[in-house]
């Protein structure tokens, strides 16, 4: 549970730096992630960044796209 508890508590995005990478300017693109952490911490603001493949464990997309009713569903709980 350990581990848990600081994956709750800690940030784990981190931009790679590798030579390569998606990121043509990593300290930039990690600047604009820091910059979400305080919309992040909102708890009427759920934050989900685009091709972020843990999501599909938690959302339940529709055809239209609507995310209506993430609070009750508990989703930025079950994201964290």
């Amino acid at each position: 549970m350990k581990g848990t508890q600081a994956a709750q508590e800690n940030p784990f995005y981190k931009v790679t730096k590798m030579e390569g990478s998606w990121y043509t300017d990593p300290p930039m693109a990690q600047a604009s992630i820091d910059a979400m952490k305080e919309f992040d911490a909102n708890e009427d603001v759920f934050v989900a960044i685009a091709h972020d493949s843990g999501l599909l464990d938690v959302i339940e997309f529709s055809p239209r796209g609507q995310v209506n009713n993430w609070q009750a569903k508990g989703w930025k709980e079950r994201c964290h």
